[in-house]
This record gives structure tokens, C-alpha cells and sequence, in this order.
């Protein structure tokens, strides 16, 4: 999580925007990430999925 935060900072982004599968949803919580949310289930995915969010700047 270092090298992205890392390469999106010398990018200039504020942020970096993570739509996970659910069970890898605790491994981005204790890697710094913040829930901001929950996508709904589209196309061949029937399944509602954890939206997150690592602030870089």
C-alpha cells in the first residue's frame, strides 16, 4: 500500500477510490483504507461490493 499511495501522491491525486471483493474488505480497513460505501451488484456480478478509500495527499 506504500508504493500506491506513494505513486498516486506523485501523481497528484487526493485519493485513491477501491471497490473490493466483501471478504477483502478487512485487509484494506487494516491497511488504512476508509469505507465511503457500497456498490450495487451489475452486470455478472450479483453481489453488493465494499467501496473504499486510502486518502494520499
Amino acid at each position: 500500500m506504500e508504493h500506491m499511495t506513494e505513486q498516486a501522491r506523485a501523481a497528484g491525486l487526493a485519493s485513491v477510490r477501491v471497490v473490493a471483493h466483501p471478504p477483502a474488505e478487512q485487509f484494506y480497513l487494516r491497511t488504512g483504507a476508509v469505507r465511503t460505501g457500497t456498490v450495487p451488484p451489475t452486470g455478472r456480478i450479483h453481489w453488493e461490493r465494499p467501496e473504499l478509500r486510502y486518502d494520499v495527499a
